[in-house]
């Protein structure tokens, strides 16, 4: 599949800012009340909090920047349309099982799975940022919190767990294209070339 260079600088944007919540979360201390945290503690959770609202921004302006693609929209959320629905079932259905027999379509030709892994991949950042945000907002700077914020950041929590998987998983499966020779690496990492979308 050939995405365009704003599309590909979209997805580059969130894969740094996103690589940067993960490192900044192993790094970062919430304090608790009446406990001390160390000014590197500190500096990483301000990295994670400011950081957070800045790939929630970059997550909405990709979806805006889809407003007017019809297409763009189908590919990551199928279940949206009864055509996309169609076509992500035959996916599942004809793709999968070769899957497990070394088949893998290149990713021009696998439109669905990919789009809708994608979708799921955006729908959880948006969730990890708007729990993160009320996190932000309802956190006193003592670390004392309410019942509704303690829940939301074990919601988080659970939601970043999720990023690590998907993360993973894409990098896995991205991998695995590339042994089987469909270059994706340069597709992804190319910003030269304004392709057209497909």
């Amino acid at each position: 599949m050939r995405f365009n260079q704003t599309t590909r600088l979209l997805h580059l944007c969130i894969m740094f800012a996103v690589l940067i919540q993960l490192i900044s979360e192993q790094l970062m201390k919430v304090p608790k009340p009446g406990e001390t945290v160390q000014p590197v503690e500190a500096i990483f959770l301000g990295l994670h909090e400011w950081n957070g609202f800045i790939v929630l921004a970059i997550v909405a302006f990709y979806l805006m920047y889809l407003s007017n693609d019809n297409d763009g929209w189908k590919r990551l959320f199928p279940w949206m349309s009864t055509s996309g629905c169609k076509g992500l079932w035959q996916e599942i259905r004809f793709d999968i099982p070769g899957w497990l027999k070394g088949r893998l379509k290149k990713p021009g030709e696998a439109h669905y799975i990919a789009g809708f892994v994608h979708g799921l991949g955006i729908l959880l950042l948006i969730g990890l940022g708007s729990t993160g945000i009320m996190i932000f907002m309802g956190l006193a700077s003592s670390g004392e919190m309410n019942t509704d914020i303690k829940l939301l950041r074990v919601l988080h929590a659970n939601l970043g767990t999720l990023v690590w998987i998907y993360i993973f998983g894409h990098i896995g499966m991205a991998i695995i294209h590339q042994l089987k020779g469909h270059n994706v690496f340069r597709e992804m990492f190319s910003l030269k070339t304004d392709d057209p979308e497909t």
